[in-house]
């Protein structure tokens, strides 16, 4: 830009406007979005959260236990901070670090306080978003230069529940590949399952991988050493003032600590939290605290609903009240129960999900909810419950089957049968399938009556665990009450290649061949389901544990060679991949010379070899298996089965949108992109009669490596017919082209 107001030299000046859709700008990174205009991911300067007014924190007691609100001052955690430290400081240009440990251990608090001090150190810091997950970012531009900074610092959080394909672009943004700084990524999730895959697509890029357990407070993780009786009470006499100070109750400093501190059940830094919250506000009314985690979580939650009491009464009829709250407990209890499940919503779409449910008076339900639990935005509603550990016992303890001193809802079961089951024959899941099964099953390991709703909603409809993600597939396979029967009947509907759900269905596959090696003693049934481990892990990036499968299968191969040497050199040929993938060279060739020499005798002879794919097969949900079809490990079966171990065919890359000498994303040219799986095919594929088609969403990847980037997202019409294109396919139908490999019939509890 010249002329009058043109920014000074070194500075750019950068428009974003949005009519009708999104707009969103950085300066000196990449914005990737889906062909819809929807982002993939949103990158933005961090910040930290500005104080909460004390009386708004007092009306509801939960609000000081979100860690996003910086109530409670960072204590212990020393050592933890000290390797993230070292880690920033050292090692490789580009290092990425994997933070985990279950909810409530105090992973975001602690990421947040190694970025506020990395920030005073001279770095940049960058918080990385992603979906329905996403704090909303008001500001439509973000300045992400680094001119002056020290280093780059970017904090994904909730890393697991990201897609997968959505974490592999953020690693490819140009903000991240700057020679000449030092950058490092922090990604921050609860299990490491997900860890594995993206450790194989930082080698790629030369990148430092390692992990980090969050220990519990009594317990060892790697260099981390447990906290001592002494330092737990600190941290609770950090916090136990912090709170007392918001209350204006500074006689409740001296309130002791439970006689319980120093057990397992506060090995959570949120549990320490919770005791001392509860400890300051007994001391008001001159009651005594409750000493275990279950009554602490009761009490909180019996403090919600006597602010909704509250707030109801005051909203009555020649009350006095500063505004109309008509929504009685009973029905609050009701939302919050909703909004714990779908998260927060769009305004329209929440009024849909009440309508849905035949909630009265919705418009003023929604309104009196969002005063006791405001949104990050006015756009948005149905804002839930923090933090997400109190929300997944509240869902817990609202459905009936627990034997807590906490009233179950009679509504309950029917509600969440009806929030996670799609609207109709061959509609989508729910947009809050990912969220609503993570939750459930995240809270089952502590509460395990949950299992049996979970059982409920996927067996009738198995195709929901794969529309879950990653994070509902592991949390899934984690729960003991799980019905072997579900397992069976989700792994009908997982797709391959599935490069997205990968780790999740490794999980799944892992608990599940686990329970069927245990029940079956037919060698080709082993074999067969020792192949498809080989698969899954290996896709997952678990590549010792596919290496252990893949040498199991050959040496239950090797017996039945002299009759069956096609599926022989089949195993040997898995073998060699999973060894290469390792890096046994020698040792991998030695088993693809093998593998070939039995080819060449199969070819001599006549016969096929394996390793044909046969054309993907569509299934509804609730629909059996095509008529007459084997059970894999039969000798009709295992041809099929095979089969399906053949290497996937190249992945489509999203396009990439041209840009202007000046750097500006400029006219749309999409390139044809020349992967089989992904171009629109010339006739969609036969379907189920009365189940519509839909045609999945483009990917593209629009990236602008300039100092000052735009996107406007295209119009449909802007598209090319020949551009990138997933599979036409119903709505609820996945591909798969074997089945169920390997299991034999059985059921029971994993």
């Amino acid at each position: 830009m010249t002329g009058p107001g043109a920014p000074e030299e070194g500075r750019h000046l950068q428009q974003v406007t949005a009519v009708n859709g999104f707009a969103f700008g950085v300066v000196g990174a990449d914005i990737h979005v889906f062909g819809s205009g929807q982002p993939l991911y949103l990158l933005a300067n961090w910040r930290s959260e500005e104080p909460a007014d004390p009386d708004w924190l007092r009306e509801l007691p939960s609000r000081m236990l979100n860690a996003r609100r910086l109530v409670v001052p960072f204590v212990g955690r020393e050592g933890d901070l000290i390797r993230l430290g070292e880690w920033r400081d050292t090692g490789p240009r580009l290092a990425v670090r994997w933070l985990h440990g279950p909810g409530g251990q105090g992973k975001t608090r602690l990421a947040t306080e190694f970025a506020a001090r990395s920030a005073a150190a001279g770095w940049k810091v960058v918080a990385a978003f992603h979906g329905p997950d996403a704090d909303w970012i008001r500001e439509s531009t973000q300045d992400l230069s680094l001119t002056g900074h020290t280093g780059l610092l970017v904090v994904v959080d909730y890393a697991d529940r990201w897609q997968l394909a959505a974490l592999t672009w953020l690693l490819k943004n140009n903000l991240l590949h700057r020679t000449e700084v030092t950058t490092r990524v922090l990604m921050v999730a609860r299990t490491a399952n997900t860890w594995p895959a993206i450790r194989g697509i930082l080698d790629t890029y030369q990148a430092g991988t390692s992990g980090h357990v969050l220990a519990p407070l009594d317990g060892e993780a790697g260099d981390a050493r447990p906290t001592t009786p002494d330092e737990r009470t600190e941290m609770l006499e950090a916090a136990r003032d912090s709170f007392a100070r918001i209350y204006g109750r500074p006689s409740a400093r001296p309130v002791p600590p439970p006689d319980s501190l120093a057990g397992a059940d506060f090995g959570l830094t949120l549990a320490v939290h919770m005791a001392a919250l509860v400890a300051v506000d007994c001391h008001g009314s001159g009651g005594r605290p409750p000493e275990d985690m279950g009554r602490l979580t009761a009490y909180l939650l019996n403090r919600e609903q006597l602010h909704w009491a509250r707030l109801y009464d005051q909203g009555a009829p020649g009350s006095p009240a500063p505004r109309p709250f008509r929504t009685p407990p009973e029905a609050m209890n009701r939302l919050v129960f909703i909004a714990g499940l779908t998260g927060a919503l769009p305004r329209a779409g929440g009024l849909a999900v009440l309508g849905r449910l035949e909630t009265p008076a919705a418009a003023q339900a929604m309104e009196d909810h969002a005063f006791c639990y405001p949104p990050s935005d006015e756009a948005l509603a149905l804002e839930p419950l923090y933090p997400d550990r109190l929300t997944e016992d509240f869902l817990a303890l609202t459905l009936p089957g627990h034997h807590a001193d906490h009233p179950h809802q009679a509504w309950a079961p029917r509600t969440v049968s009806t929030l996670m089951a799609r609207t109709g024959e061959g509609a989508e899941p729910p947009a809050w399938t990912p969220r609503g099964l993570t939750f459930l099953a995240d809270a089952a390991a502590r509460w395990p009556h949950l299992a049996a709703y979970l059982n409920e909603i996927l067996l009738r409809d198995p195709a929901l665990a794969a529309a879950g993600g990653n994070a509902a597939l592991t949390s899934l396979a984690s729960v003991p009450g799980i019905d072997v029967s579900l397992f069976m009947a989700m792994h009908e509907f997982f797709p391959y290649p599935a490069p997205d759900l990968a780790p999740g269905i490794a999980d799944v596959m892992r608990r599940l061949g686990d329970h069927v090696l245990a029940h079956t003693d037919e060698d080709a049934r082993r074999a067969s389901l020792h192949e498809e481990l080989c698969v899954r892990l290996s896709a997952a990036g678990r590549h010792e544990e596919a290496l252990e499968s893949a040498q199991a299968s050959v040496a239950l191969r090797r017996p039945l060679a002299d009759r069956d040497r096609r599926r022989y050199a089949h195993a040997l040929h898995a073998l060699g991949t999973a060894l290469w993938a390792l890096g046994r060279y020698p040792e991998a060739l030695e088993q693809a010379d093998e593998a070939v020499r039995l080819r060449r005798q199969l070819a001599d002879d006549g016969q096929p070899a394996l390793g044909a794919r046969p054309r993907p097969r569509t299934r509804q949900p609730g629909h059996s298996a095509e008529p007459g079809r084997k059970p894999y490990g039969s000798t009709e079966g295992e041809d099929q089965g095979a089969r399906r171990l053949a290497p996937p065919g190249p992945e489509a890359l999203p396009c990439r949108r041209d840009r202007t000498p000046g750097g500006h994303a400029g006219r749309s040219r999409t390139e044809p992109c020349t992967s089989q799986r992904h171009t629109t095919p010339s006739r969609p594929p036969r379907t189920s009669p009365g189940h519509g088609r839909r045609r999945g969403d483009t990917l593209r990847a629009a990236r602008t490596r300039s100092s000052a980037g735009r996107h406007r997202p295209l119009p449909p019409a802007a598209v090319p017919a020949s551009g990138l294109r997933t599979r036409h396919r119903p709505a609820g139908v996945r591909p798969n082209s074997a089945g169920t490999r390997g299991i034999p019939s059985c059921r029971g509890h994993g």
